[in-house]
């Protein structure tokens, strides 16, 4: 058994959330209410470290240009009066526009040519066939106004009826690997829990 006081807030912590599969309580109400506090206080520590570190510094050391973005993220806080609620919109226009830029300018590479490159493969092998035939079956699949589509005895119909296995299979694909992930995280707690904690199983296993 272990004798860090650490690892013993963190396995009483565990166990006081996992209670709550047996019903709520208010032990787990209690954890719950301690992770968002602590959640929202380190939010809190590392903004205040970002700030000061990425505009007050620089201004400091002479580069007065960072005042214009310390003045805009000031200017956000305006929403909380509603005689100065006008000041806000003009900070939160930049950041709207920056991140739809940015967003923009990555979900192009990674959406449309990268897509469309790594479609574009020698079919030489079956891992390829399947790949490509799974990706034009799958956007034969959202051609609705297509009028062969509505005609359950087209060719083109039957085609997109494969399109709809391969988005069933990469659904199931992405739910399994989600609940692998889970269910990963719930090994790790419960070896936390007899391992370093409790000492019950080796540190071999």
């Amino acid at each position: 058994m272990s004798t860090d006081p650490g690892i013993w807030v963190a396995g009483i912590l565990t166990l006081l959330a996992y209670s709550f599969l047996y019903k709520d309580n208010k032990l787990y109400q209690a954890t719950e209410h301690l992770y968002v506090g602590l959640g929202a206080g380190y939010t809190l520590v590392l903004g205040y470290e970002n700030v000061v570190r990425s505009g007050w510094n620089p201004i400091i050391e002479g580069e007065w240009w960072f005042i214009l973005p310390m003045l805009l993220g000031l200017m956000l806080f305006g929403r909380f009066s509603p005689g100065t609620r006008w000041m806000s919109y003009y900070p939160m226009g930049v950041i709207v526009a920056i991140g739809a830029t940015l967003a923009l300018r990555g979900a192009i590479p990674a959406n449309i040519t990268g897509q469309l490159s790594a479609t574009m493969i020698p079919l030489n092998t079956v891992n390829n066939v399947l790949l490509v035939l799974g990706t034009l079956a799958t956007l034969t699949f959202f051609f609705f106004t297509l009028g062969a589509i509505t005609n359950r005895n087209s060719l083109l119909f039957k085609f997109s009826l494969l399109g709809r296995w391969t988005l069933m299979v990469a659904f199931g694909a992405a739910f399994g690997n989600a609940v692998m992930g889970r269910t990963s995280l719930l090994i790790a707690r419960i070896q936390f829990i007899l391992q370093d904690w409790l000492g019950i199983i080796g540190t071999g296993l």
